[in-house]
């Protein structure tokens, strides 16, 4: 992913493309390159890459600004489910250990882990709105890190 970042350090763009870094320089911007693996979730408040402090207004890292508002066009929508799919196979993976026939834990506990890893399956066909999608996976998460 690529950012555009104006001479405050605020992030103003993004784009899954490589931007031209030419004309950012004419607006005196600057582009920054940032891996997949690289993940901000609700794009508020300040990232850090390399030390360096970006802040960032857009409501996520898929928006892109169009005439002044942040927009999320159908690449950008695209991506933002492959990040929701990413962020939940994750969480699927964390809970793993809950299935594994050597664990101690309870009946009851198992099949509760058993009905959040199905939950997590189904959030990507139950919701329409990657946004939304996103805000449910981050509670979950929070239970998970919890141990429910």
């Amino acid at each position: 992913m690529y950012l555009v970042v104006n001479k405050d350090n605020r992030i103003v763009a993004s784009a899954g493309y490589e931007i031209n870094a030419e004309d950012c320089a004419k607006r005196q911007e600057k582009v920054i390159y940032i891996d997949d693996s690289f993940y901000v979730s609700k794009m508020v408040g300040a990232i850090y890459i390399e030390h360096e402090p970006y802040f960032i207004e857009a409501p996520s890292p898929y928006h892109k600004i169009v005439n002044g508002d942040y927009v999320l066009d159908e690449e950008g929508t695209a991506n933002y489910w492959k990040a929701v799919r990413t962020f939940r196979n994750k969480l699927i993976a964390q809970t793993d250990w809950t299935q594994l026939s050597d664990v101690t834990i309870s009946q009851e506990e198992a099949e509760k882990w058993l009905l959040v890893r199905q939950e997590l399956r189904n959030i990507t066909n139950e919701t329409s709105d990657p946004e939304s999608a996103f805000t449910v996976l981050e509670s979950y998460a929070k239970q998970i890190m919890g141990n429910i």
